[in-house]
């Protein structure tokens, strides 16, 4: 039971030629500072931009499923896929050791622009050298006995080798790898790659039966540390004269260090890039082991080297796609990072019409709203996004089956995300498009030592480069590497945002290349830059599909409703009786007895679950007793719901005489449990004959903690003469419908209109419970942007009422889901199983919670396993709150549109006494799965009904008033399963 401020109430592959290559939609409810202090180089953003460039072409997207692992028709299976792509790419290795080798080509739309024939002899020839001087070689055994000499040996060996240092975070290092490839290659040196354990197991091997890995037994003991100081750092050596352009090594007159240590990193001085000049480069050529660091993508300047003009237009006469053959060539994610990039792309994005990446990182401190608006608009005025309908929340509706569009988001933070999906979640587009928003994770901070951090980091440049268009922040090298994936410019160019609000004019520039840039070049070299369910048309009345067979109400029940609302229409607010019941309402007394009109008026209590079930058993008391229910709804509860009665209203008019109603409390002096206490009233008393005035109206304080005076309420006695009283006012958060079933008079009356006796809340909140146009916006928004592509549905909604372990609770729930067979089992053998089963349909699990954490922990488990069953599984959580706030209008808008959405599950999951819960599986007629205290044997069980449970019913016998227990008195009213003490609607 929910309690103001979010307390419910207490308690191996053969090389071959590159030419071999449900359940139906329903209507509605079933049934019824990377490095702080120097500026940082991130690579993230220009990757993800290349990679965009080889994904994207200007004709309609293909899906994931057509082009990743669909088989072609019998008649084009040889020959459809071009593994190799064009020839870059050996074919030399078995497809089970490095999946994404060979299932990109298929993932990927073929290549725009195909290697040169002169690249392809080039790589052959590479992967040659590489196998004959690489690791584990004669050749590499003898290259390092004179290393470790500690002398040059007087120039060049049959095999000379460049050394990769990492510096800074992934796209940097990815960037940096393939301007140190092509430097190996021009140079006819072969690479080899310190990996720190924190990148171990991200890329599979680019050349066939070799490593490009540097062996753990290399001499130089200290790898990790060469920098700037290191005595054999080439800059420092020409600085200092030991070392001089001009000069021939091998007639030296001094012994020379058998290593240079090339500095190429951000901040390096004019010495060491020296390095780009040919003097520099007929120098270095001289010596067998380099060792060079960087973070920076210098390829442009090779291209102004003479020595390597010729060669390079030869390797590239496209020379914008520079990055993205190599990148093609040198880069393909592992088995477990490739598990990452299927699993999220197929729960997530393959549904999608379109995809909008975006790419965010900042470099200082700023306000993050004004940041989160430039990027929309940036997005809104290139067309890449819809701008809003502010003033028709609703109109979704009304293009519901829209395929969406979704945004794929990639920062350290999470706010940027939430409040790209916030601002569609609450606004309807203007063009009626579906919008759905998705972040794979959210670290906060960067740890570029950490494994983990770098697999989500590499998966999600991936992720990046299958976007239509893409947005990535400017100076970011984490963008870079997205472009080299397809092969292909985006119909809209890479947009680039500034590094901070006040960064400029250039607020949305868009790039006319795929490159990535030398962000500290030499002075001649210029910058690239200067400076399951079909959702219903509209608040449900849905039809039954042919497999559901919830019940709808009997005839009885239709005809008691179609009479309520003849007398609503007729003592209703705004009409000639309700103004007469007023003035005698004015009078202060009671009018001796019953009217023509006698009303029912109810007062909010605790957080919305505790309304909505209260306001259900009100209006079948006001039902079984002839009284017109009005409802007094504060601000905050405005424009939740429709009117549920025509022509006509509930709510409580604002000239209402009782002017105190916010406050009437159990203090009032009209309490009726008080009255009876101090003897003031009785229940056998006939009003019309009492010998002193009575009041005008009785207050009924029928909430959690009132007492058994109050709960005289539930007797028979009482009603009869409650039933005298043409105004009742009433306050309560419980559901106590239950209760009435024990009433004699009432009896007869409720078997008519409820055959099943479970389907009261369902038939009743179906009934009345219509969320007005603003609340259905919210939710056939998020519907049909995250949930309409689903196979089935799982709900999962998460209550506490104290302090939890977070990482227990979240076991506990998914251990729930997994022994019923609502979620399957992990497969944490295979990261990369899902690509077989690609073509599954996902299933979606809805989390509502106030806390963030339960979903992350949900989400990022299905992102780093796959599924025993092959299953596709996607997470949403459509807001959090973090604490509740009963009194604001938009908490509760939020709260009453992810109570709808959990009614749309196929199975569900809810909190021990959880009211919100109640609501959702009311609605939805749904038999939830309750996670019970795990001090419970019984840790997850299923309800036996839909029913709510009545928490705190009355305890005793009404003629003799001794103790009893109400959940053994009719075979149809027993204990709840949630709560020990509560009693529910049974079979």
């Amino acid at each position: 039971m929910e309690m103001a401020n979010q307390t419910e109430a207490p308690p191996p592959r053969q090389p071959h030629p590159p030419s071999e290559a449900k359940k139906e939609g329903r209507d509605g409810w079933k049934a019824s500072n990377w490095f702080g202090g120097a500026k940082p180089l991130p690579v993230f953003a220009l990757f993800a931009l290349v990679l965009l460039l080889t994904v994207l072409s200007g004709v309609h997207r293909v899906s994931f499923l057509d082009r990743f692992l669909a088989p072609p028709p019998e008649a084009e299976q040889k020959g459809s896929v071009d593994e190799s792509l064009g020839g870059l790419l050996s074919l030399a290795f078995d497809e089970a050791s490095c999946r994404s080798r060979f299932e990109s080509a298929k993932l990927l739309k073929p290549l725009n622009h195909t290697p040169s024939p002169y690249l392809s002899e080039k790589l052959r020839s590479y992967e040659a050298l590489h196998r004959k001087c690489g690791p584990n070689t004669e050749l590499y055994r003898e290259s390092i006995r004179q290393l470790n000499s500690n002398r040059s040996g007087g120039g060049p060996t049959e095999c000379n080798y460049v050394v990769w240092l990492p510096q800074h975070g992934l796209g940097n290092r990815m960037i940096s790898i393939t301007s140190a490839f092509l430097y190996a290659l021009l140079n006819d040196k072969v690479l080899l790659l310190f990996f720190p354990d924190y990148m171990n197991g991200l890329f599979c091997e680019p050349f066939p039966n070799t490593t490009w890995l540097l062996p753990s037994d290399f001499p130089i003991m200290h790898v990790t540390s060469i920098f700037d100081k290191d005595p054999n750092r080439y800059g420092n050596l020409l600085r200092d004269k030991i070392l001089s352009n001009d000069m021939n090594i091998t007639n030296a007159s001094i012994p020379l260090p058998a290593y240079l240590y090339l500095h190429l990193v951000h901040n390096n001085n004019d010495y060491n890039r020296m390095f780009y000049c040919e003097d520099g480069q007929l120098l270095l050529r001289q010596f067998p082991w380099l060792l060079l660091r960087s973070n920076q993508y210098f390829v442009p300047a090779l291209f102004l080297i003479p020595m390597f003009e010729q060669e390079l237009g030869l390797l590239f006469p496209e020379r914008t796609t520079v990055f993205h053959l190599l990148g093609r060539y040198l880069f393909h994610p592992s088995n477990a990072v490739w598990g990452y990039v299927t699993r999220y792309y197929q729960a997530y994005l393959a549904n999608a019409e379109e995809i909008l990446g975006v790419q965010i990182r900042t470099f200082a401190e700023v306000d993050l709203d004004k940041h989160s608006s430039y990027i929309m608009n940036c997005a809104i005025s290139k067309n890449l996004l819809p701008s809003l309908d502010t003033k028709d929340a609703a109109v979704l509706s009304d293009t519901i089956r829209v395929k969406p569009k979704a945004v794929l988001v990639t920062s350290l933070k999470s706010e940027y995300f939430e409040r790209i999906r916030d601002t569609y979640y609450r606004n309807a587009t203007a063009t009626g498009e579906v919008i759905g928003v998705y972040q794979p994770s959210h670290e906060e901070k960067q740890f570029t030592e950490k494994l983990d951090h770098n697999v989500k980091a590499l998966a999600e440049i991936y992720l990046l480069s299958l976007s239509d268009s893409l947005i990535t922040s400017q100076y970011s090298t984490f963008g870079s590497p997205q472009r080299f994936s397809r092969g292909q410019y985006p119909r809209t160019p890479p947009l680039l945002l500034p590094p901070s609000p006040t960064a400029g004019s250039h607020l949305c520039s868009s790039i006319a290349g795929g490159q990535p840039s030398i962000t500290q070049p030499s002075p001649h070299l210029l910058h690239l830059f200067h400076g399951r369910h079909s959702m219903p048309r509209a608040s449900p009345h849905a039809a039954l599909d042919d497999t559901d067979t919830l019940p709808l109400l009997s005839s009885p029940s239709s005809s008691r409703v179609r009479s309520y609302e003849a007398l609503h229409r007729k003592c209703g607010p705004n009409t000639k009786l309700y103004r007469e019941s007023i003035r005698q309402l004015n009078s202060n007394r009671s009018g001796g007895g019953p009217r023509e009109c006698n009303y029912m008026v109810w007062l909010p209590q605790h957080g919305l679950g505790n309304k909505m079930i209260s306001i259900t058993s009100a209006f079948l008391y006001a039902l079984l007793n002839d009284k017109v229910l009005l409802l007094f709804f504060p601000d905050y509860m405005n424009d939740l719901f429709c009117e549920p009665f025509p022509n006509t209203t509930w709510l409580l008019p604002s000239g209402f005489p009782i002017t105190h109603v916010t406050s009437i409390f159990d203090k009032d002096p009209n309490r009726y449990g008080n009255l009876l206490r101090d003897k003031i009233l009785s229940n056998d008393m006939n009003i019309t004959n009492a010998s002193i005035p009575l009041l005008a109206y009785l207050y009924l304080h029928l909430v959690h903690n009132n007492n058994d005076y109050d709960r005289m309420f539930y007797c028979e006695d009482g009603q009869l003469l409650l039933r005298q009283f043409p105004w009742l006012l009433l306050r309560s958060n419980q559901y106590f419908v239950p209760a009435l079933f024990l009433i004699p008079m009432f009896e007869q009356e409720l078997g008519l209109l409820f055959p099943e006796r479970t389907t009261v809340f369902h038939l009743l909140g179906r009934y009345l419970f219509h969320p007005s146009n603003a609340v259905w916006g919210y939710v056939t928004r998020c519907y049909q942007a995250y949930l309409a592509n689903a196979e089935e549905i799982l709900g999962v909604q998460i209550w506490t009422f104290a302090e939890v372990d977070l990482d227990k609770h979240s076991s506990y729930k998914m251990n729930c889901a997994i022994s019923k067979n609502l979620l399957p089992s992990l497969d944490t053998k295979d990261a990369a199983a899902l690509s077989d089963t690609i073509r599954v349909k996902p299933k979606a699990v809805l989390v509502t919670s106030l806390k963030s954490e339960y979903f992350e922990r949900i989400r990022d488990m299905y992102y780093r396993n796959a599924m025993a069953t092959g299953e596709v599984f996607d997470i949403y959580q459509p807001s959090h709150e973090e604490k509740q706030f009963t009194e604001k209008l938009d908490h509760n808008v939020k709260a009453l549109a992810e109570i709808y959405l959990l009614s749309l599950s196929d199975s569900l999951i809810t909190s021990q006494y959880s009211t919100f819960g109640y609501v959702a599986q009311g609605l939805g007629g749904i038999r939830p799965w309750l996670l019970v205290r795990p001090d419970d044997e019984n840790l997850c069980l299923q309800s036996s009904t839909m029913e709510p449970c009545f928490h705190f019913p009355p305890s005793f016998e009404c003629k003799s008033r001794r103790e009893l227990d109400l959940g053994s008195v009719v075979p149809y009213l027993r204990h709840c399963e949630d709560e020990a003490g509560g009693i529910k609607l049974f079979y």
